[in-house]
């Protein structure tokens, strides 16, 4: 298998040439485990047995380990287009290749050069075929003819024995037999089972990783926290560590504390994305920024703490200001809330997906840096395959019916169900925007993926995995470094301003004044009148309207920005409780509420009622409708209040559990 990876790999880049190309020296060289066939009439040993003498032919033919020959159908597009002369002809050439294979005792095997699994598929590939602009790299298929688009292409479908039995009439009987039946039992028994695509997950090593992680998450706890770590910081950290290391992500989590650190140092910030959030680790590795412990207020001069009763806040964000009693200092409150099996789920064995945004100007950067720590050839870009969309394959129906010229006569349901069937077939090769692939140092590739170039571009500075990333996804890991405007613009303003964005209070009234109805809102509007009516810039200020506002608060999408247009009440809390919905919650949501707390779940609210269920032994009653394990449910940022959560599912404080309430969580969330 890893010989086949490596043909594949140096077909479609060190011999690449208008296609996918591979010198005969190097098949010879890889021959190991492999077993070679002498394929279809494209084939030099078919051209042989057409136009060379015996002796040519039998000379090719010492380099294979079997002979094919198809099913007659197979080769009459060559007799009906002038190739060869006719049947009879055809026939003494397949004959003559028969007899050269026994005079060397190669194996004889009848094959059926499949390109469709049912006989039915066939017009799907006659569509390819007959538009030499639509083919891979817009090179014209091998049996498109373009001056007779109604010429004969052969019906390569996956015969039946019987089938195939019918198909070499001109052999004696029992020869047949033995080419369809015996001979091809043979090559299967030669071949062992292999196993393509890996089962588990090989994760990368770095020396002393666990190690590492574990000392810059405990310096930096004692730093901010004091000598004397306070009993919930110590215990979630003493918790999340342990169940990362068990499961071997200790690794994960140190590549991306290089990755953040490496960035940090050379003055740009990352932006984590996801769930990562929720890992306290993360928050002590440098990772991100959020804070997953309770709302609690921190001072970052003396190291001193207070976390707050359960229910008084909900964010720490929202905390007002506060002196700190030991040094005078201002504190800063912190802490999200949110629950680590937001992440990891709730037996901490799901793999970490740890986004990272980092500056678009940036990225290059970064990308180069995997190769620092792996070496070059041991990061790849993960590769993806971009297929025939929907509309475009109708396209292709409507294009192939007029090139038969029976436009007029097709309904639109027949494009419809020709459409259908081109759609989703390969067109071209490409890469994840931001994914790294990371083979570790013990293995190679080849071990787990053939490589190539994206979209066969020669010139690109980075290999990418030949199988789409999401094949092996859960066999290497991937790094999502991804480009983003927002750490680059961050960059920018620190430049402009000499305002360092990291001491700008959390809860500054004036940030949450940007929203449309407030400060800037309001100047925005008022400076598009002007600039649009400069005769009314005198008229008393309106309050703003959303669409007016040149400069807004929210953060770029349409749905952010449905949340930021409907969101009132000037909150953390708020604001990341709307994020932080299950699956198709909003934006439906804000037109039936103006209060958020009135509201659908959030993910963490369900991780939190998942855990009261399960405590009392009730894992069972989240089974069978959407949700099959509880580590399924993985969510994002949010508020967490059990006992909340415990009264809801309660039925407001009754004794009994509410199965109604319970089906609801689950059906907003999935």
């Amino acid at each position: 298998l890893k010989n086949m990876f490596k043909i594949v790999s140096e077909a479609n880049t060190t011999y690449f040439h208008d296609g996918s190309r591979i010198p005969k020296e190097r098949l010879e060289y890889y021959r190991k485990g492999l077993l070679y066939g002498t394929s279809c009439y494209r084939s030099d040993v078919f051209e042989a047995a057409l136009n060379s003498s015996d002796e040519k032919l039998e000379q090719l033919l010492e380099f294979y380990d079997y002979v094919e020959i198809q099913p007659f159908q197979d080769y009459y597009h060559l007799i009906d287009r002038g190739q060869i002369e006719s049947e009879e002809n055809l026939i003494i050439s397949i004959k003559r290749l028969i007899t050269a294979a026994k005079k060397l005792n190669k194996l004889i095997v009848a094959t059926g050069d499949v390109h469709f699994l049912d006989e039915k598929d066939k017009i799907y590939r006659d569509v390819f075929i007959s538009q030499p602009k639509i083919g891979i790299g817009h090179r014209a298929h091998p049996l498109c003819d373009r001056k007779n688009p109604r010429a004969f292409t052969p019906s390569q479908y996956l015969r039946t024995t019987d089938e195939m039995l019918k198909c070499y009439d001109y052999l004696p009987a029992d020869e047949v037999y033995e080419y369809v039946v015996t001979n091809t039992n043979k090559i299967a028994d030669m071949v062992d089972e292999i196993r393509p695509i890996h089962d588990k997950l090989f994760t990368p090593t770095i020396d002393n990783a666990d190690e590492n992680l574990t000392k810059i998450c405990y310096d930096t706890a004692h730093r901010l926290y004091g000598e004397k770590l306070p009993e919930i910081v110590e215990k979630r950290l003493e918790k999340e560590l342990s169940n990362i290391i068990k499961h071997g992500f200790g690794v994960i989590y140190y590549i991306s504390h290089l990755l953040v650190k490496k960035s940090n140092d050379d003055g740009y910030l990352v932006g984590s994305r996801g769930s990562v959030g929720s890992s306290f680790v993360a928050t002590m590795s440098g990772i991100t920024e959020v804070n997953p412990l309770p709302p609690h207020y921190l001072c970052l001069h003396c190291s001193h703490s207070e976390f707050l009763e359960e229910g008084v806040a909900a964010d720490g964000y929202d905390l007002p200001d506060k002196i700190c009693p030991v040094c005078g200092k201002p504190m800063k409150g912190e802490g999200h809330n949110i629950p680590f099996e937001t992440f990891l789920g709730f037996n901490a064995d799901k793999v970490p997906d740890i986004d990272l945004n980092f500056s678009g100007a940036y990225q290059a950067n970064a990308h180069a840096f995997t190769k620092t720590i792996f070496g070059e050839d041991h990061v790849f870009r993960a590769g993806t395959i971009s297929t025939v969309a929907e509309k475009t394959a109708y396209g292709y129906a409507k294009g192939y019916a007029e090139t038969l010229g029976i436009d007029n006569e097709v309904r639109s349901a027949e494009l419809e169900r020709i459409a259908r069937g081109c759609g989703g077939v390969k067109r071209t090769t490409g890469q994840h925007p931001g994914g790294i692939i990371v083979i570790p140092r013990d293995y190679d590739v080849f071990d787990f993926t053939p490589y190539q170039y994206p979209a066969d571009d020669l010139s690109a500075e980075w290999r990418t995995t030949h199988f789409d990333f999401h094949a092996i996804h859960d066999n290497v890991l991937k790094f999502d470094i991804l480009g983003h405007v927002d750490p680059t613009v961050i960059r920018m303003l620190q430049d402009l301003t000499g305002v360092d964005p990291k001491t700008i209070p959390t809860n500054d009234t004036k940030v949450m004044s940007l929203s449309p109805n407030g400060v800037l809102g309001k100047y925005a509007a008022k400076g598009k009148v002007c600039l649009e009516n400069p005769d009314k810039c005198h008229e008393p200020e309106e309050a703003a309207d959303p669409d007016d506002a040149f400069i807004r608060g929210g953060f770029g999408s349409g749905f952010s920005e449905k949340v930021r247009s409907d969101y009132e009440k000037q909150k953390i809390e708020n604001l990341m409780r709307e994020m932080n919905r299950g699956k198709d919650v909003q934006p439906q949501t804000f037109k039936d509420y103006k209060d958020f707390s009135s509201q659908a779940p959030t993910n963490d609210e369900i991780v939190a009622a998942l855990r009261v269920l399960q405590r009392a032994g009730l894992s069972d009653l989240v089974r069978g409708n959407n949700v099959t394990d509880l580590s399924l449910l993985t969510g994002n940022q949010g508020y967490n209040n059990e006992n909340a959560v415990l009264n809801m599912l309660t039925g407001n404080g009754s004794s009994s559990l509410n199965p109604q309430v319970i089906q609801s969580l689950l059906t907003n969330q999935m």
